[in-house]
């Protein structure tokens, strides 16, 4: 309830918060395998970084952490404070803007498949590749550039295309 109350910007939970106690309030919206390793340096460290600029990136677009975290992950983000730790929040804010829009575009196989006029189940049928993997392919949580080629194979047999018609590029 925490990272709610801080997107609502509630003052009891905003007021005098520093970014490692913002970066807390995150934490259960981050993978087990993400959080970072507790610290008690209260200088400008990358986690210190993650902690600040995420917290004034969720109060300057009303975005959910939970949206935040969905489209990068906690170590994507964290990789960014040696580019960007010097420059204005508004810099960050602009940059995962473009990431956000850039990952919300649909993927080949989504606009194939819609193409098609098949659900993903009704495609997983008819090419034999999995679900749960065509679910992965087209959230960009599994690189299709990356898939097996007798995966490839099916999906564009059932679909009518090419191979590479299915990569991104």
């Amino acid at each position: 309830g925490l990272a709610e109350e801080f997107e609502k910007q509630n003052p009891v939970y905003v007021a005098g918060k520093s970014s490692y106690d913002l970066l807390r309030i995150m934490v259960p919206l981050l993978p087990c395998d993400e959080v970072p390793a507790p610290c008690l340096r209260y200088d400008r460290t990358p986690d210190f970084w993650v902690g600040w600029v995420l917290a004034h990136y969720q109060m300057v677009t009303g975005c959910s952490y939970r949206s935040i975290f969905a489209t990068a992950t906690y170590d994507e983000i964290r990789s960014m404070y040696w580019p960007l730790h010097e420059a204005p929040e508004s810099k960050f804010v602009d940059i995962f803007d473009e990431m956000r829009t850039e990952r919300a575009k649909a993927t080949n196989l989504r606009t194939l498949r819609e193409a098609a006029g098949l659900s993903q189940s009704q495609l997983a049928k008819a090419s034999g590749v999995g679900v749960r993997s065509i679910q992965l392919y087209e959230q960009r949580q599994k690189d299709i550039n990356k898939a097996q080629g007798i995966a490839l194979y099916r999906l564009s047999r059932a679909l009518r295309c090419t191979m590479e018609q299915l990569l991104e590029r």
